[in-house]
């Protein structure tokens, strides 16, 4: 497991070393922590743009970094911008100095400006046309307080301006919390002095734990059936989507251990009773949530000519229900045969994370 190298109030840094492999590649990943696109929809649509035109100004040394076997992404999550690079150790350094002071010194252009903010106008527009988009966007609109859908950022993009996105970034580079992981084939001493060059290039205070990321994501009450139903956007579009989410108990180790397993269980038999059997739609999912409680939810794509929403909830929710009821008359050997599945898909997850 990565190890806390250092750690103060305005950084944390997690490190492993690659000790079994010795392979000449290395992984970091950096969480500027800064919840204020959080506070409004404007708010998150100037971060997202301040992530689109990173990338824009660094498209040269990106191009760069791919030729030389680099890899970076750059994105914005619930803590605030995230930036990976990996790739092979001897030169990751030098690409993650690059995009610190990328960071550190960035501007933009009017054209640039009006261009990226016509993509992401584009792709809000589509995003609520897509019905699958559109239904997860209105569960997480009930599930998160702080969650701001591609409608509500659409309204608000129009109005932006430079001085905008200036303010925000004086904002947010004011106070942060820089945490870090480093793993593969690096030295400690490696790995410190990338967060010391990280501590000095951006200059930033630090964030109190009053203004950290708090998840909040609202607990359903117990035994409660909540309804929310949607127009679709396209009214064009042949497609419903019908989702049932489930919560449980607040999230240990072991129980999202048995949730995650769980859903690995449940996947086969939802797709042939579902799809193949019932034929109530193409697309049939299911998902773990890594919310502070144990949470899941089954998704199926169907079209009201051929099954009514009534239909697809009713059987999904049989299904469910009879899922429980096969548990229950499993024996120790097939339950055994799903747990070494999990482990080797887990394993197989973490060797793909490790070449990337």
């Amino acid at each position: 497991y990565p190890l806390v190298l250092s750690e103060d109030e305005r950084h944390k840094l997690w490190f492993r070393q690659d000790t079994e492999f010795s392979l000449p590649r290395a992984f970091v990943c950096l969480i500027l922590e800064n919840p204020v696109h959080k506070i409004s929809a404007k708010n998150a649509v100037l971060l997202e743009m301040f992530v689109e035109l990173l990338s824009l100004n660094m498209s040269g040394t990106i191009y760069n970094a791919e030729v030389a076997l680099l890899e970076y992404a750059c994105s914005v999550e619930n803590r605030g911008v995230v930036i990976k690079v990996n790739g092979l150790n001897e030169k990751l350094p030098s690409l993650f100095k690059m995009v610190v002071d990328s960071v550190a010194s960035f501007s933009t252009t009017q054209g640039d400006f009006d261009m990226i903010k016509e993509g992401l106008h584009r792709s809000y527009r589509n995003s609520d046309l897509d019905p699958e988009a559109f239904c997860r966007s209105t569960r997480l609109r009930v599930l998160l307080p702080q969650y701001w859908s591609s409608s509500q950022r659409d309204s608000e993009i129009d109005a932006l301006t430079i001085q905008d996105l200036t303010e925000l970034l004086e904002q947010y580079g004011a106070h942060m919390f820089a945490e870090m992981l480093i793993q593969g084939n690096m030295t400690p001493e490696e790995a410190k002095d990338l967060a010391v060059y990280l501590r000095r290039e951006m200059d930033f205070g630090p964030l109190s734990r009053e203004q950290r990321f708090k998840p909040g994501v609202k607990w359903l009450p117990e035994g409660s059936l909540v309804t929310v139903e949607m127009a679709n956007r396209d009214p064009d579009s042949p497609n419903t989507v019908v989702t049932d989410y489930y919560q449980s108990c607040p999230r240990t180790d072991r129980d999202s251990t048995i949730a995650s397993l769980l859903v690995s269980c449940m996947e086969e038999p939802a797709f042939d009773d579902l799809r193949t059997k019932k034929q109530l739609g193409y697309t049939v999912s299911l998902n773990y949530h890594n919310y502070e409680m144990v949470a899941f939810s089954l998704t199926v794509v169907s079209q009201p000519a051929k099954n009514s929403v009534e239909k697809v909830e009713e059987c999904m929710q049989n299904f469910v229900a009879g899922f429980c009821e096969t548990l229950k008359s499993w024996n120790k050997k097939i339950f055994q045969s799903h747990v070494s599945q999990k482990i080797i898909l887990n394993l197989l997850c973490l060797y793909v994370c490790n070449e990337a």
